[in-house]
Parts: C-alpha cells; structure tokens; sequence
C-alpha cells in the first residue's frame, strides 16, 4: 500500500497551503473538497496528487473517502484526523442503528 497525506478542503485557502507545503516535503497526496475543477488544477500543479470531489458535510461521506483511499490502494499516513474519526462513528452507527 501506497502512504498518503490526507488533505480536505483542499481547493482553496489553508487547504491549497498545505497540500503545497506537504507536497514540497515529498508527500502523496489525496486532495479532497467539493470543487472538482479546482482539485484538478493543485493536483495538476502537485504532480504528486490525485482530487476527491466529495462534500464531507453529507452522510456517510467520510467512510466513502476513506473506503477511496483504499480501493486505490492508499493508506493514510498523514491526514485530517476529523475524516477518519467521523467515518469510525458512521460505522459504528451502523452497526447499533442498522
């Protein structure tokens, strides 16, 4: 499995800033945000990026982001603790509520 950086609201403001920084670093990025024509113009910029276009604020976003991540074969090393936090409590809603 690949690492990656877990970048979210990545197509503006402090999200485009630390893609670009972490790129500098050598990360792989996975850009994730709303704006998919955005997302695709930093990833294009990175090289080092692929773009997510998911609007985490709706249900079971979070744990389709990260179930992405790893159908492309990514595990995340650095990232968006909220993401992953909030998909590990849609699962275990799930699992209590199904």
């Amino acid at each position: 499995m690949n690492t990656v950086a877990l970048i979210t609201g990545a197509s503006a403001g402090l999200g485009v800033e630390f893609a670009r920084q972490l790129s500098k670093r050598g990360h792989r990025l996975v850009l994730a945000a709303r704006r998919k024509d955005r997302l695709d113009q930093l990833a294009k910029e990175l090289g080092n990026a692929r773009a997510v276009a998911i609007d985490l604020s709706k249900p079971n976003a979070a744990a389709k982001l990260l179930a992405d991540v790893a159908a492309a074969g990514e595990e995340v090393d650095l990232g968006d603790q909220h993401v992953q936090r909030e998909a590990h409590l849609e699962r275990l809603v799930e699992l209590f509520h199904p």
